[in-house]
């Protein structure tokens, strides 16, 4: 299976059959009537998630699954085969809900109990306004060197900012604030590249994370992705992100490295409204900066950006709907 990262080149990771099935086995703890549901599968079989947690999944625990040929149809095949369980990434999620909030109706269909989501951060907002539609929604996270799966929230309501406890038959030490892993759900090794996969039996997954005191796993950032100011402060842009996006009128948000005229280097910010939320708002672009504001003010002196945007289209994103980072600021996008 091919990777897709956001900041480099995909790179082809051997998955064992022992790894693949760790991986199937997985996408069945952390919620109740395993077996026997309807799944609908409308993520392509290219990427980790949707084969091993969605297509994978749904046959071992002898589920039906109806598959959407064309997620044009996906709102019509929900109607259709009435699904209990969808497997998306957040931005699949979120527009589900937009339009369930624009029409007045559950688009998601009456039967739809579970939303598994994982393949990128998962707002705290979609997890509490799907449960108004009697829809509970698990946030994961997940590697494709892992065979996908390696935590899962079923805590999500209390606790909707975590990716939830760490799988069974995996062993993890945090170095660095960086999530190492090995089990039997890792990769054998990548295809084609020089670089090894292990070092000294262990996966550097490039995640920065931290675990509460219930063993909850929470995501901070990524080490590739390290801002280094010029006072010598090192900023996660993924930890300051999730501060912006607790706002209800932030769907999608972005930290980064820019320059200003004279040449300094700053933290700057652009940001995707949520139409839904901004409904009767007369001047939409004042008000969210104003909002913004608000949150910056509360951050530490260091993680303040001083460059706000709001965007009026979404952010360029990449197959699996993961937002491409900007690169660095001398030849940024």
């Amino acid at each position: 299976m091919f990777t897709g990262g956001t900041t480099g080149k995909s790179k082809g990771a051997l998955l064992s059959n022992e790894a693949v099935m760790q991986g199937v086995v997985n996408g069945c703890y952390g919620y109740k009537n395993v077996f026997g549901m309807r799944y609908l599968l409308v993520l392509p079989l290219s990427h980790v998630f949707g084969l091993i947690r969605n297509l994978l999944t749904s046959l071992y625990t002898g589920s039906d699954l109806f598959i959407c040929r064309n997620n044009k149809d996906m709102f019509r095949d929900v109607a259709v085969f009435r699904p209990t369980i969808l497997v998306l990434v957040p931005a699949l999620a979120e527009m589900a809900l937009m339009l369930s909030k624009k029409f007045g109706k559950n688009m998601l269909g009456d039967s739809m109990q579970y939303i598994i989501c994982g393949a990128a951060a998962v707002a705290p907002y979609i997890v509490t306004e799907y449960q108004k539609y009697g829809i509970t929604v698990f946030p994961g996270y997940g590697l494709t060197e892992s065979a996908n799966l390696v935590s899962g929230n079923p805590e999500s309501l209390s606790h909707p900012d975590s990716v939830g406890y760490l799988y069974p038959n995996q062993e993890y030490q945090i170095v660095g604030g960086e999530l190492w892993l090995k089990g039997l759900n890792m990769l054998t090794s990548y295809v084609g590249e020089d670089v090894p996969a292990y070092d000294d039996g262990w996966f550097k997954t490039g995640d920065l994370v931290r675990f509460d005191d219930n063993g909850l796993m929470y995501i901070t950032g990524r080490t590739k992705e390290i801002i280094v100011l010029s006072n010598g402060e090192n900023i996660s842009p993924a930890e300051v992100e999730a501060r912006f996006d607790e706002l209800k009128c932030i769907s999608a948000s972005q930290v980064f490295e820019d320059v200003t005229e004279t040449g300094e280097h700053i933290l700057a910010l652009e940001v995707v409204p949520r139409a839904t939320e901004l409904a009767g708002v007369a001047d939409v672009n004042s008000y969210i900066i104003a909002e913004l504001q608000k949150v910056n003010a509360a951050l530490s002196s260091y993680q303040r950006v001083q460059r706000m945007t709001v965007r009026d289209s979404d952010f360029a994103r990449t197959p699996s709907m993961k937002i491409v980072r900007y690169k660095k600021c001398q030849d940024k996008i």
